[in-house]
């Protein structure tokens, strides 16, 4: 059995218009600041938002917003050019996971690697600036974790790069900035956190602290994904999604994302495709494939997505798949794809994504063994 340790490395600041905070939480941060953002954050107002109130308490901001959906490692080597060159005391990281994965890595090796190619032969031993964290989406799995993902310039391929340990400093979570998603794109993004929710509790590194976090996390986004679509423009629902997706991040600084991440990651990674989106179609693939391996789990993360309509339906502890019954039947009121050729995505293109995803390091805690044929069956499945 493995040891828990839980190593918060920073402060965490969940609410509704909680940007407004971020220039007196990073008064002793420094004065010279690098803002990694996207363009579809930056014409919601948010980044304007951040910097006038840094620049009002004297700092310096250089604002980077070359990332998109489709930015790899080379968008970033100009970034930890811009960031070394400026010589950058903190950086901030405002936009989804793409944007986030970037700014840590800036983060982490400005002062010391000019690519992100020698940023992952330093690894561990990097000498990081203050980094503070902003979820356009109000979530990041890898929040607690010492790694992120990157998209490869050549090849395209997704790099996993080691991070020194308690790169976080600050993390602001604000509902408000999800806002500018629409129901059926904010919706997804609650099923990817779920789907990250699962693995969590499958993985052989899970742990009764991450299972209460995790379990709980999953039946909040659950009941929200329900909200969001009656009331698009409520922002309730999403402060509550933000708290779970934070919930989930913790549950997960001790466990582990699985197939589904992996698959989602490498998906993402080749052929440009939301992750969420990926995310959504696989959740019930999942859930079939270790349904049988971790019973126990399955009944508890079917309990957890039925939520209030359990009541409606005694029998979902006795069913097989009860797990991706459920899903199925949440993911059909949603009207998201629910196969991978929707996306585009031919079987050719699923061999691909199964050869990169049987690479990650996060397998290796599955609770049997899954390697490129397995990925490649789950993704025939949901093809």
């Amino acid at each position: 059995m493995h040891d828990l340790v839980y190593d918060i490395p920073g402060r965490v600041i969940v609410g509704t218009d909680s940007v407004a905070r971020i220039a007196a939480e990073t008064a002793d941060y420094g004065t010279r600041c690098v803002l990694l953002t996207e363009n579809v954050v930056r014409e919601t107002g948010a980044v304007d938002r951040v910097v006038t109130q840094l620049e009002r308490t004297g700092k310096h901001v250089i604002v980077f917003d070359e990332l998109d959906g489709s930015s790899d490692s080379s968008q970033i080597n100009h970034a930890l050019g811009l960031a070394r060159a400026g010589r950058c005391e903190f950086v901030i990281g405002l936009g989804g996971m793409r944007v986030l994965s970037a700014a840590r890595v800036v983060a982490s090796f400005s002062g010391q690697a000019a690519t992100v190619r020698e940023a992952m032969a330093i690894g561990a031993a990097a000498k990081p600036v203050a980094y503070l964290e902003v979820p356009a989406s109000c979530r990041n799995h890898l929040m607690f974790k010492d790694y992120c993902v990157v998209t490869g310039s050549s090849g395209r391929e997704p790099w996993v790069v080691k991070l020194p340990p308690n790169l976080m400093r600050l993390a602001v979570f604000d509902a408000k900035l999800a806002a500018g998603l629409s129901a059926k794109s904010y919706t997804a993004v609650l099923i990817d956190t779920i789907l990250a929710g699962v693995e969590g509790m499958l993985s052989t590194r899970s742990n009764a602290f991450s299972d209460t976090l995790l379990v709980n996390a999953i039946a909040v986004l659950a009941e929200c994904v329900h909200q969001v679509l009656a009331a698009p423009d409520d922002v309730r629902p999403r402060s509550r999604a933000a708290e779970a997706s934070f919930m989930c991040a913790l549950g997960l600084a001790t466990s582990m994302q699985g197939a589904g991440g992996a698959i989602a990651y490498a998906a993402n990674s080749y052929f440009d495709i939301p992750k969420s989106w990926v995310g959504t179609v696989i959740l019930p693939y999942v859930l079939d494939y270790f349904d049988s391996v971790r019973p126990e789990k399955s009944r508890r993360i079917a309990q957890a997505l039925a939520g209030a309509d359990r009541e409606h339906d005694e029998a979902i502890d006795r069913k097989n798949n009860a797990a991706s019954v459920v899903s199925r039947r949440l993911l059909a009121k949603t009207g998201l794809p629910a196969r991978l050729r929707e996306l585009d995505l031919s079987l050719d293109d699923l061999s691909r994504v199964a050869d990169a995803a049987a690479d990650f390091e996060t397998l290796g805690f599955l609770p049997i063994p899954v390697g490129g044929h397995e990925l490649y069956d789950i993704l025939k499945q949901a093809w």
